[in-house]
């Protein structure tokens, strides 16, 4: 189905508010991480007094930040698979974090900071989170699986991109003369649907002169979106899924044969390096919706 739509906001079917949620929800592996956890309310209308946080498999060195008004606890476990850290094997580390004993009202929120370093696995982390209330408890922990909706007690996810050789969070084949336009186009994605309780990830797959592709990812949801540069300033065209990876589709959007063959290889090249779980939520996107009429603004 085609809709040609003026508001940017309708290009992503926002999910369910997800109560805990990720700052920054996408990182690359081998890397060193400040994960953000937003707590957006209580239990009802409960205050809560303590947050646990369980470390999965895969996240290592764990430095929680104090807060104040909050008393801080680790517990360090087993690790299921040992690694190496500089000629040590490791065999245990903080599994599981605790604040307690602060006092967060339902009215409000707050955030909940750990530093991490992340191993060589890529894919999609789940990390569970646990609000104990002054009036029950709240267990974030549930995974959805492959097309199904998003479960009614979310965990907060973190997506772990292949580790970037020059330590730049941009898409792999995108230039590296190309930098402020990857920018430009995150931003642009961003100030249209970054939400508090719902981040925006954003991944360049393929930026050639005037036009670009850019892959979103948000909650469990995802797509594509196809950009063209116009006076110096990039603009959202169209938004869709996998038919953004069709030549056909392309020329209809005013691209050239041959260069949307050229984006369509690039663009698979790139996504090869991705997680297939993060690639399968770029191809979620059923409908394709037009922004500028399907054509570019000369």
């Amino acid at each position: 189905m085609m809709k040609y739509l003026l508001p940017l906001l309708f290009c992503i079917s926002l999910p369910a508010a997800a109560h805990v949620s990720l700052v920054e929800p996408s990182a690359p592996a081998n890397s060193y991480y400040r994960m953000t956890l937003k707590i957006g309310h209580g239990c009802g209308k409960s205050p809560t007094h303590t947050v646990i946080v369980n470390l999965p498999e895969g996240i290592y060195n764990a430095k929680p930040m104090p807060k104040a008004g909050w008393e801080l606890k680790t517990t360090v476990g087993k690790l299921a698979k040992p690694y190496d850290n500089h000629g040590k094997t490791i065999t245990e580390e903080v599994r599981t974090i605790t604040w307690s004993g602060g006092n967060l009202p339902n009215e409000f929120y707050d955030e909940f900071v750990i530093s991490v370093k992340l191993g060589n696995e890529t894919g999609l982390k789940a990390i569970p989170v646990t609000q104990l209330c002054t009036e029950g408890r709240l267990d974030w922990n549930e995974v959805a699986k492959d097309g199904e909706q998003e479960p009614k007690s979310p965990a907060p996810t973190l997506m772990i991109t292949p580790a970037k050789a020059d330590g730049h969070h941009h898409g792999a084949a995108t230039p590296a003369s190309s930098s402020s336009d990857s920018e430009q186009i995150t931003q642009l994605l961003k100030s249209q649907w970054d939400k508090p309780d719902a981040p925006l990830a954003v991944e360049i797959l393929e930026i050639q002169s005037d036009t670009a592709v850019a892959g979103w990812a948000q909650g469990e949801k995802g797509g594509r979106a196809f950009l063209h540069k116009h006076h110096d300033a990039w603009q959202l065209v169209a938004c869709a899924g996998e038919q953004i990876k069709q030549v056909d589709f392309l020329q209809s959007l005013g691209v050239s044969k041959s260069q949307a063959q050229s984006l369509v290889d690039k663009m698979t090249a790139t996504e090869s390096k991705l997680p297939a779980q993060l690639v399968g939520q770029y191809n979620s996107f059923k409908e394709v919706v037009m922004l500028q009429n399907g054509k570019h603004q000369h």
